[in-house]
C-alpha cells in the first residue's frame, strides 16, 4: 500500500470457534482505534457469528457457510474469495491463520496483509494477533476484550437474577462445568465442593452455567451440592449468559467458551486446564485471572478423550487449590485463617 493511501476498508477474519472470536474482540478494537473512520469487515464461519451481531465495530459482517462436502464447500470458498476480491481491502487481518484462511486472505488480494508463511503457532493466540496488526501497521498493546450484547438481554438476566432471589450487593459465583472435551472436564464433585464452600464460609449464593447440552452435568453439580445452587445451563441464549456471567463476582471454568466470554465482561476468573496448554489460550493474563494445571502431566496432549483413560491431570487440580486460588485472586480471608 502506497505511503500515505487513506485507509478506507480493512477485513478481519476470525472463522471461529465462539471463544477465540471473543479473543478477537480485542484486535477488532484496536482496529477501530487507529482507524476510527474505515469501513470494517468480519469474515465468521456459520453457527459462530454470536458474539459479533450487537458489535458497534464492525460494519459489515460476512457469514461463510463451510457446509457441504467436496464440490459444494469449494464453489463456497471461491464464492467467498471473489466476494473478498471484488472489494479490494486496503487490508486483511487473518487471526484464523490457519491453510483454508491464509489461502482466503493470500487470493482476496488486498493491498497490505497479514503473514500467509511463518511459523507464527509458537505465539499465544493474543500475542499473534498484536504482532500480525504491528506487521499491518497497528503498532499498540492489544486492549482488553469486549462482549457485546444487546438490551433484550439485559433485560432477561435481570429479570433471572431477580426470579431467583439474587440482590445487586449479593456475593455471586459462578460455576462452569460444561465442557465438551473429556480432558477439560473437571469433576463435578470438585466443582461442588468450590461452590459449597463459597456459599457456606463466604455466603456466596452460586450459579451453574452451560449451554443446553451441558444440562446433564450442571444438574449433577446442583445434585451434589449442599446449598442448591441456581440453574442457568440450557435456560439462556450464548448473549444472556454473557450477561448472567457480568453479574457474577467470581467465575469457576474450564478451558471453554464461557471462560473467553467472561473475560470479555471483566469478571474474575480462575480456570482449571487439562488437556490444553493454558498460556496458549490465555496469555498475556489480565490481573483478575488466575489459570491452574498439573504441571506434572506434560505436554498438553490436546486429545478429546485422555490418552491414559485417568484424567489424571484434572483430578490433580483439588477444590483446595482453586479455593485458594480464588480467594488470593479477591483478597478474602480464607476458613483456614479462621481457625488458625
Amino acid at each position: 500500500m502506497k505511503r500515505g493511501r487513506k485507509v478506507k476498508k480493512i477485513c478481519v477474519i476470525r472463522m471461529s470457534s465462539l471463544g477465540d472470536i471473543i479473543q478477537a474482540s480485542a484486535a477488532l478494537r484496536a482496529v477501530r482505534n487507529k482507524y476510527p473512520d474505515a469501513e470494517i469487515t468480519f469474515v465468521v464461519a456459520k453457527g459462530f457469528e454470536i458474539p459479533v451481531l450487537n458489535s458497534p465495530i464492525i460494519d459489515n459482517l460476512v457469514v461463510y457457510n463451510r457446509g457441504g462436502k467436496n464440490l459444494s464447500n469449494f464453489n463456497k470458498l471461491i464464492s467467498l474469495i471473489f466476494k473478498l476480491f471484488r472489494n479490494r481491502f486496503d487490508i486483511l487481518i487473518d487471526l484464523h491463520y490457519n491453510r483454508r484462511s491464509r489461502i482466503i486472505s493470500f487470493l482476496a488480494m488486498p493491498r497490505r496483509r497479514t503473514p500467509v508463511l511463518g511459523n507464527y503457532l509458537k505465539y499465544s493466540n493474543l500475542e499473534r494477533h498484536e504482532l500480525f496488526l504491528n506487521r499491518v501497521g497497528i503498532d499498540s498493546t492489544l486492549p482488553p476484550m469486549e462482549f457485546w450484547s444487546g438490551e433484550d438481554d439485559v433485560h432477561f438476566a435481570g429479570e433471572f437474577l431477580k426470579r431467583a432471589r439474587i440482590e445487586p450487593d449479593d456475593f455471586l459465583v459462578g460455576l462452569n462445568p460444561g465442557v465438551n472435551w473429556t480432558t477439560k472436564s473437571w469433576p463435578e464433585d470438585y466443582l461442588a465442593r468450590v461452590g459449597d464452600y463459597f456459599s457456606q464460609v463466604h455466603g456466596a449464593k452460586t450459579i451453574v452455567f452451560g449451554g443446553p447440552d451441558d444440562r446433564k452435568k450442571a444438574v449433577n453439580v446442583y445434585k451434589k451440592m449442599e446449598r442448591k445452587p441456581v440453574l442457568a445451563a440450557g435456560r439462556a441464549s450464548f448473549l444472556e449468559t454473557g450477561e448472567l456471567i457480568r453479574r457474577c463476582n467470581l467465575f469457576i471454568t474450564g478451558d471453554t467458551g464461557l471462560m473467553h466470554l467472561a473475560r470479555g465482561v471483566n469478571v474474575p476468573i480462575v480456570a482449571i486446564f487439562g488437556g490444553t496448554d493454558p498460556w496458549r489460550h490465555t496469555a498475556p493474563l489480565p490481573g483478575n485471572m488466575r489459570v491452574i494445571r498439573d504441571d506434572e502431566c506434560q505436554p498438553p496432549c490436546y486429545k478429546y478423550h485422555c490418552p491414559k483413560k485417568t484424567r489424571a491431570c484434572l483430578w490433580a487440580v483439588t477444590p483446595e487449590m482453586v479455593i485458594k486460588e480464588a480467594e488470593n485472586l479477591l483478597n478474602l480471608k480464607s476458613y483456614s485463617d479462621d481457625t488458625d
